[in-house]
């Protein structure tokens, strides 16, 4: 996987934490979707060669 830039933050920003929990949890769930879309990928190979 390609290392993504961390988010912008200003360190006047009252909801920096809050912002940075948000990006994380963005970017698993982009993770997640990554490896279902494999993972149906490869039962819908399976099925289609049977």
């Amino acid at each position: 996987m390609v290392p993504r830039p961390a988010p912008p933050s200003s360190a006047s920003s009252f909801h920096s934490h809050h912002d940075a929990a948000t990006y994380r949890h963005l970017l698993l769930f982009e993770e997640r979707l990554k490896s279902n879309a494999a993972s149906l990928n490869r039962r819908k190979r399976r099925y289609q060669r049977a």
